[in-house]
């Protein structure tokens, strides 16, 4: 599992992880957003894109504790069917 250590998922951290991370991390199907205090639509396209080579491998990418801001823009992009979000131990299906 991938944990996050950005407090701040915006276009200059999403760049940054783009550049430096993006091989690493996309071989892994779990990350932990429990630091991001907050985000853009930037750290959308990186989830967006985080999923789609997930589900290259016929998997899901499991989002741990995300804000409700990258929750809410995986609702309204669509983008439910590449992530499965969880909280406290819960599942939440972002399609609801």
């Amino acid at each position: 599992m991938i944990v996050i250590r950005e407090s701040r998922l915006d276009q200059a951290a999403v760049s940054r992880i783009w550049r430096e991370n993006r091989r690493e991390w996309f071989q892994d199907s779990a990350a932990d957003f429990a630091q991001v205090a907050s985000c853009d639509s930037s750290a959308a396209a990186l989830v967006a894109q985080w999923g789609l080579s997930c589900n290259a491998r016929g998997e899901r990418l499991l989002c741990l504790n995300a804000p409700e801001a990258l929750i809410a823009l995986i609702r309204i992009y669509h983008l439910d069917n590449l992530t499965e979000f969880r909280s406290n131990g819960q599942t939440e299906d972002p399609g609801q």
